[in-house]
């Protein structure tokens, strides 16, 4: 794993805290704010990591937030890193609770607090709305991710399957299904482009499994004992 030393525990730490302290409505509600600090403005990691990064948060015990701070911390900066970022998205909610508890229990029944929550519930749904766009659209738009996100979303709505359920029997599936196969194929002949001799070889094609199972990605022309890759 590679340590991004330029980036500071203090930075790490700073960034969860903003993101802990300045978000409304747990963790669906925080990807996209995370989304938008880590990927789009400071370029920690890329989109389709940061898609990853979710799916192992939600397969796991805990809170998503933090699951996912963890990661990104332990990523970026090792041990120290996961729990600078951990620290830094526990602690904002943490303080606010104990502060905020005693005002709420005493008055959660005054027409002020419930207009608060009133206003807070539309933006809380939307700002999920926004997490679950952006992690679609990040999602390869083929028959086998269209067809998993559809069997999924019925399973979690409609016959009650719990979501780490769905996440495992999805990830067992990508890799029965979806990995690199490599077909040999022996007695091959190749034409030297410098000296136009013929040699007979024997080629690896290791091609990448998709929704028709024909995209090749890659070529590994073997000649004795020299291999030679064509991309």
């Amino acid at each position: 794993m590679k340590v991004h030393d330029n980036i500071s525990l203090k930075s790490l730490f700073l960034l969860f805290f903003k993101i802990g302290g300045m978000t409304l409505g747990g963790g669906y509600a925080m990807m996209p704010v995370m989304h938008d600090e880590i990927v789009d403005i400071r370029g920690w990691i890329s989109a389709d990591e940061f898609v990853d990064i979710l799916a192992i948060a939600q397969s796991f015990p805990g809170a998503l937030a933090v699951n996912a701070a963890i990661y990104v911390g332990y990523r970026l900066r090792g041990k120290k890193g996961a729990l600078a970022s951990c620290l830094g998205v526990i602690l904002p909610p943490f303080i606010i609770i104990i502060l905020a508890s005693a005002f709420l229990i005493r008055y959660r029944d005054t027409k002020m607090v419930q207009h608060f929550f009133a206003g807070v519930r539309p933006a809380v749904s939307a700002l999920i709305a926004v997490a679950v766009m952006r992690l679609f659209s990040s999602v390869d738009k083929n028959l086998i991710s269209i067809s998993l996100a559809m069997i999924s979303f019925i399973a979690v709505v409609f016959i009650k399957i719990h979501p780490a359920l769905i996440i495992i029997m999805a990830a067992i599936f990508g890799v029965v299904f979806l990995t690199q196969r490599v077909v040999n194929i022996d007695n091959v002949d190749v034409v030297d482009a410098d000296t136009g001799d013929i040699d007979t070889v024997g080629i690896d094609i290791i091609a990448i499994d998709t929704d028709d199972g024909s995209t090749t990605d890659n070529l590994v022309v073997k000649s004795g004992d020299k291999d030679e890759n064509i991309d």
